[in-house]
């Protein structure tokens, strides 16, 4: 959710973790949430506040149990491929390198 002073969460650490181990996943369109869960692929995204969806999501999950596990494959491999760490270090180093070539960096 977003506070009543508008501070809230960028990707919560919490929901990398939960895709990274395979768990099936539904959260909000907040903030940097739906850059990590693709709504229907890799998860399921509901609006904030929406009760009624949020209680729709869990019972269509927990109804189909095969749907839950292909979101939670889905999640865990976007995780491993959006959050590894070597393709993150590769990508900063790649960036610093052009930019220390065009003296930007230096």
């Amino acid at each position: 959710v977003v506070a009543a002073d508008g501070d809230m969460d960028g990707i919560p650490f919490s929901l990398i973790e939960a895709m990274g181990i395979g768990a099936p996943v539904i959260s909000t369109r907040v903030s940097g949430i739906p850059e990590l869960v693709e709504d229907g692929r890799s998860g399921v995204l509901v609006s904030p506040g929406d009760g009624a969806a949020l209680a729709t999501a869990i019972e269509r999950l927990a109804r189909h149990p095969e749907r839950a596990r292909e979101l939670g494959a889905r999640a865990r491999l976007r995780v491993r491929e959006a959050f590894d760490l070597d393709r993150s270090v590769d990508g900063l180093l790649s960036v610093w390198g052009e930019g220390a070539a065009s003296g930007v960096c230096a």
